[in-house]
């Protein structure tokens, strides 16, 4: 059985699998998206400074709730 079949067969998987969606879906305000964003970017050029430096450019931890997709990719 496929994935869309068995949400079309059982109704309380598709009403948890809503409701969980619309959790999830709480984080991603404007401000949060942007705050993400804007600390992405400040992680980009500090690894580039540390390269133009000479230094080891390492890679740094994601933050913010983009961090709790990076499983997803």
């Amino acid at each position: 059985m496929d994935a869309v079949e068995r949400l079309i067969d059982d109704p309380a998987l598709r009403a948890r699998m809503g409701t969980a969606a619309h959790e999830r879906s709480r984080r991603y305000t404007w401000d949060s998206v942007i705050d993400a964003l804007i600390e992405q970017y400040r992680e980009v050029l500090d690894r580039r400074r540390t390269s133009a430096e000479g230094g080891a450019a390492e890679a740094l931890p994601r933050r913010g709730v983009l961090a709790d997709d990076a499983a997803l990719t």
